[in-house]
């Protein structure tokens, strides 16, 4: 039997098994806490989440607004081609405030990409900190919200792109790094129990995105567990796990074997009847 619920214990439908890890989810969940039951809040929540791409950034923004009761907005940077783009989001930002009767969490995704080949970084302190922003010559408000910012680990090759960053990085409630490397330089003499945990997320991760592909799975075979935990973390966004759950063929009666995995070329099964043994999951 695999409880899948324990690898989601802390933030429900986010898996963190890492030591490191869940201690940076309970830190950013005790500052939403506090936010959330604040009364007449009087300052915006700003967190910035550096991780590698497809280390699941957007499924752990999605997994806090819903245990928060946030209203989620999502906007990506990559998708947007003028600076007057980035302006629009906080018209967004305003309209939700006043049709939600929730408090609104803004998830800027990709916040270092480029915008009219310059970073768009300065764009956003006012209205973290001073909650207006400048439309037309006008200044309007917003009220407080949770932003949270998901980029790539940043770094600053000039010096005015540094300024920038660094001022950036000044409002910031919370700065925190969450994919394998960064887990791994934070406590470097457990590298070993980092992977070891770090391959037990695979494997509930892998049986949750199974689950959430095909909704009638109850069993998945021991050996198509085995593969998520034989994949290398430093080379295994949650991103391939995704793809790979979603890429089974012809799941059938709620099972999952290595019948259904005939995509997954580089795959070496367990030998032996134990690999067809069948594992039971519990949500």
């Amino acid at each position: 039997m695999l409880e899948v619920w324990r690898g989601a214990a802390h933030i429900p439908g986010y898996i963190s098994c890492i030591k490191e890890k869940v201690e940076i989810i309970s830190r950013i969940a005790r500052t939403l806490r506090m936010f959330s039951k604040s009364v007449g809040p009087t300052n915006a929540v700003s967190i910035m989440l550096e991780a590698d791409p497809g280390t699941g950034k957007t499924t752990l923004a999605k997994a806090l607004a819903k245990a928060f009761d946030f209203e989620l907005v999502r906007f990506d940077l990559t998708q947007m081609t003028r600076r007057e783009d980035v302006t629009e989001i906080f018209d967004t930002v305003a309209t939700k405030q006043a049709s939600s009767s929730r408090r609104v969490m803004v998830l800027v995704d990709e916040v270092n990409a480029l915008i009219d080949g310059a970073q768009a970084y300065s764009a956003f302190l006012a209205p973290i900190e001073e909650g207006t922003y400048l439309r037309r010559g006008s200044i309007y408000s917003l009220r407080p919200c949770v932003w949270l910012f998901a980029g790539t680990k940043i770094d600053a090759d000039t010096l005015k792109v540094a300024e920038k960053l660094s001022d950036f990085k000044s409002r910031m409630t919370r700065i925190e790094r969450i994919d394998y490397q960064s887990l791994l330089s934070m406590s470097p003499q457990e590298s070993w129990r980092i992977e070891q945990q770090a391959r037990l997320e695979q494997v509930y991760f892998g049986a949750l995105m199974i689950r959430r592909s095909f909704s009638d799975v109850r069993h998945v075979s021991r050996e198509v567990l085995d593969y998520f935990h034989k994949l290398d973390p430093a080379t295994t966004p949650t991103r391939r796990i995704r793809k790979l759950a979603a890429s089974m063929q012809r799941v059938q009666y709620g099972i999952v074997t290595r019948d259904n995995c005939a995509s997954w070329e580089d795959a070496k099964w367990l030998a032996g009847p134990d690999g067809s043994e069948l594992i039971s999951l519990v949500f």
